[in-house]
Parts: structure tokens; sequence; C-alpha cells
């Protein structure tokens, strides 16, 4: 029998089912059958992508490694072994952690709880070209709003001169044309920048706002300049991942520059060979002079391992996910690695 299971991915560990006398279904803490889980984010969408593990609870043994497709699920075998006190779920995707204890199946599906967005400080400002905060807001996030009028605590400028305060956060998010307000601190930021994803926190940011990341890892990326006319054109997914979560469509279409604006937008040159490139285009019809595919969005861990990640996007936020779904349900899996 196949049956299914919805895991979230939380921090907390899901209370155990205990089973009856007579309830044959738990068949002894053994999974009976072919069973389909997915680990979820929001009401709506899988995580693709996420790394799972499931363990014994009697040994602590982890026995089966699997990875989700682009709809959050991924199919475990009835090959398990016998637990008195059953198994362990270990969901994993950037920084969130899913744990569910399961002793057994005893009904065709579960209903999910997804994914609690409160475990990880992101904190978001809005540039002059687009806003991150309508994004993350669309996709039911917690985070700090961070403004340059703001008060003490959700003042930009505060969060990014004093390190202290930005220790408070794991993931920064900055919108397009930012670099503009930051300019007469940029010194400082930069350094207090680069201490933070030494330290493991992550960094995005997006279009005219290249200057920033560009100073905190000097030679990663190379620009041509804010050269790229607005308009649509058809997207490559390097990204696997990222070719799952979007149903399997190799070159969706994406806007470049709001929809609302007639300004140029940032286009990267070239990145160096540890930048991993997720998102590339040939935008031959919106530049000066021909190109072949130009990075798009790119990801790179500057201090290894042990340190954070930056991830730069020429594509802007999409805020609504009604109106921009192709390039909102990107987003959605760029913010779930930072």
């Amino acid at each position: 029998m196949r049956r299914l299971l919805l895991v979230s991915l939380l921090l907390v560990p899901a209370a155990a089912c205990t089973p009856g006398e007579d309830d044959d279904a738990f068949n002894n803490y053994r999974f009976d059958g072919g069973v389909s889980m997915q680990i979820c984010v929001g009401a709506e969408h899988g995580v693709a992508g996420a790394d799972v593990q499931v363990a014994n609870l009697d040994t602590g043994s982890i026995f089966a490694d699997y990875t989700t497709d682009g709809d959050g699920f991924f199919e475990m075998d009835s090959d398990f072994p016998d637990s008195d006190s059953g198994f362990e779920i270990v969901g994993r995707k950037g920084r969130y952690v899913a744990r569910s204890e399961v002793s057994a199946l005893r009904q065709s599906e579960i209903e999910p709880a997804c994914l609690n967005t409160d475990d990880v400080a992101i904190a978001a400002a809005d540039g002059s070209h687009d806003s991150p905060v309508d994004t993350l807001d669309s996709m039911e996030r917690e985070f700090n709003t961070l403004e340059i009028d703001g008060a003490t605590e959700s003042n930009l400028l505060t969060v990014l001169t004093y390190p202290v305060s930005l220790a408070r956060h794991e993931v920064l998010m900055l919108g397009s044309g930012l670099h503009e307000d930051l300019e007469p601190h940029m010194d400082e930021i930069i350094a207090n920048l680069q201490e933070f994803v030494q330290d493991g926190g992550s960094v995005y940011a997006s279009d005219h706002s290249y200057e920033i990341v560009q100073a905190m890892d000097p030679g990663a990326i190379e620009m041509a300049g804010v050269v790229g006319e607005p308009g649509e054109t058809e997207v490559s997914l390097i990204d696997p991942t990222l070719r799952s979560a979007l149903d399997g469509v190799s070159q969706p279409s994406m806007r470049l520059a709001a929809d609302d604006e007639d300004r140029q937008w940032a286009v990267v040159d070239s990145v160096r060979d540890d930048v991993d490139v997720l998102v590339s285009a040939n935008v031959s019809h919106l530049l000066p002079e021909p190109a072949g595919a130009t990075p798009l969005v790119m990801v790179w861990s500057p201090y290894g391992d042990e340190g954070g990640r930056i991830i730069y996007s020429s594509v802007v936020n999409p805020g609504d996910s009604s109106v921009n779904g192709e390039t909102w349900r990107m987003f959605m899996e760029v913010v779930l690695r930072l």
C-alpha cells in the first residue's frame, strides 16, 4: 500500500504516534509499504532539493538518504529495519532543519505543518528599484524591515555600522539601488559585512547594489556596467534544483528591470571560478553589443564552508507571486539557500 506522510521543516520534533493494541497498521513499528513524504514551506509549496536522512531511533544509525524532488517529495521503499521506538526523519535545506519522529503510519494522509521561518533571523531593506520586503512578505516570512530613517533596531545605517546589531541577524537582503544611500559610510559597512559573512551570515544584493558585493569580495564578479535595456528574456536555469522547482522548465521567461521602469539594469561580464551561476541568459537583444551567456543569479562562499554565502542577482525582486510566478518561485528557492 502506498501511503502519504507530510513532514514540515520544524526545529521541534513532532509528537510520536502511539499505536492501539489491535492496530495492525503499525506492523510492529515497521513501514509496511512504499511511502511518499513531503517537506514543505508555506501552505502551498514543497521544498526542492532538500537533503533527507532516516534514522532508527533504537540505534541512532542512519540507514537511508534521499533528496526531495521539485514538489518537495521523496520516495521511501518498504525495506526498513524493525524498530521498537520508531524512526527519525531529518530534512535539511540551507539553514533550515526538519526533525520529525515517526513511530508508524496509521492513516493515509497527515496534514502538513509548514516551515517555521521564525527560526532564521532575516533583515531586509528596500532599494530605490525593487523590494525584497514585498517578496519576503508574499512568502510569509518573519523578518526585520530596515529603513534609512527607521528606529534604532530597524535603522539600516545603525545595523550596518554596528557589528553587534548586524550580528543579531543571520541573513541580510539588500534591494537594488541601496548603495547610493550607503555611500558616505561604505568603507565601514563593507568591513562589517565582510566580518558578518566570515562569521556565518549571508548577504543577498540585487541589480544596482552590485557595488556592495563587489567591494565585499573583490574579483568575484566583474561588471560590464549598468548597460542592460529593460525587457523580457528566456533564461537558462543552470542549477538542477531550480529546474526541478519550476516543474522541469529549463528556460522560463523573466523580465529584467522592473515592469514600470525604463531604467537600465546591471550586467555581469564574468565571474570567478568559485562562483556558482544559478541562472544565465543570452541577453544580446538587450545589450549595446552582442554577448554570450550572461550570468544573472549567482552564489558563492568567500570564506569556505565555515562562512556564509553571498548571492547577487541582476533580476530584481518579483514581489507578488500572482504577478511574477516563475520569478517568484525562483526567488523562494534562492532565499532558502541564504
